[in-house]
């Protein structure tokens, strides 16, 4: 009998971490950057790319990184991924 109690302790324990998890993710994920699809109009340095779009142009390697340009100094013309903050 007492491990049944504790095995029904130890259940619920774990679905109560589960929700607990489930709305902190929730919560971040509402508050957080999303990924959005920019199409440079040009060819361009993704130095340039980053500044246009962010303000920021020391967030260049992270649209290289994210969209694998394979050189930094031509990002194409097609659809790439950018955070939206």
């Amino acid at each position: 009998a007492a491990d049944l109690l504790q095995e029904r302790l130890r259940d619920h324990a774990l679905q109560a971490a589960r929700a607990a998890v489930w709305q902190d993710l929730t919560t971040r994920a509402r508050n957080n950057a999303r990924l959005d699809t920019l199409t440079p109009p040009e060819v361009l340095p993704a130095l340039v790319v980053s500044y246009d779009y962010y303000g920021d142009a020391t967030r260049d390697a992270e649209l290289v990184a994210r969209n694998r340009v394979r050189h930094p100094g031509f990002v194409p013309a097609l659809p790439i991924k950018v955070l939206t903050k």
